[in-house]
Formats: structure tokens, C-alpha cells, sequence
């Protein structure tokens, strides 16, 4: 049986936690507070593999001696920003420069790039 460690609370957790019971995989998970602790169990070899975003992954893969095998795709979900509810000035410039950015053609160019779809 392997070991797979993620970080908990995230998209991929949920996933992964979702995959493994409806396909029966011989897979159990470890989870961690941040996907840096998962990366060192791996190099430690206290488990098998780690899944995390992307940009976690190449991070890590650039510092340390680990390789990204592949991605699972993109798992759609929301984000968001936030502001301390005093801080309206600053809310407000957000806010105007999202729907600046959301109105301008460089908006589909990043949907583009990073395959976001609609």
C-alpha cells in the first residue's frame, strides 16, 4: 500500500480523498498543515508521494530533489481576496481594477495561458 501526503483543507485533499473511495485504489493518505511538510516527509521517505497545486510543485521542484510527474488538471475552483472591513478605500481600488482587468483583453489572454476555461 502507498502512502500519498497532501496538504489538508485543500481542493486536491477533497479529490483525492473522493478518487481513492469511489475507485477502491490501495492508496491512504497523510495529511499535512502545508504542502512544504509534505515535500520533506517525501525526501525523508516517510511517504510514497505528495500532490499539491502547481506552483507548489515546480517550487519545490527547482529547490529540492524532487521531480513533478504530472498534474491532475484543473480542479475549477473559486478564490477570492480579502480586506479588513475598515479598509473600504482599498476594497473600493480592488474591486475597480478586477473589473478593469476583467473587461480588458488581457483578461482572456490569462483564461487563455493558464487554461482557466469559462
Amino acid at each position: 500500500k502507498k502512502t500519498l501526503g497532501v496538504q489538508q483543507g485543500t481542493t486536491e485533499a477533497k479529490w483525492l480523498k473522493d478518487e481513492i473511495a469511489a475507485k477502491g485504489y490501495n492508496v491512504t493518505l497523510r495529511y499535512y498543515n502545508s504542502a512544504p511538510l509534505a515535500v520533506e516527509d517525501l525526501l525523508n521517505g516517510r511517504i510514497d508521494a505528495a500532490a499539491m497545486d502547481e506552483a507548489p510543485a515546480n517550487d519545490a521542484a527547482s529547490k529540492k530533489e524532487v521531480k513533478v510527474l504530472g498534474t491532475f488538471g484543473m480542479l475549477v475552483e473559486d478564490f477570492g481576496y480579502a480586506v479588513r472591513k475598515e479598509d473600504k478605500e482599498l476594497l473600493d481600488k480592488v474591486n475597480a481594477s478586477l473589473k478593469k482587468l476583467m473587461a480588458s483583453p488581457e483578461w482572456e489572454a490569462l483564461i487563455e495561458k493558464y487554461d482557466l476555461g469559462k
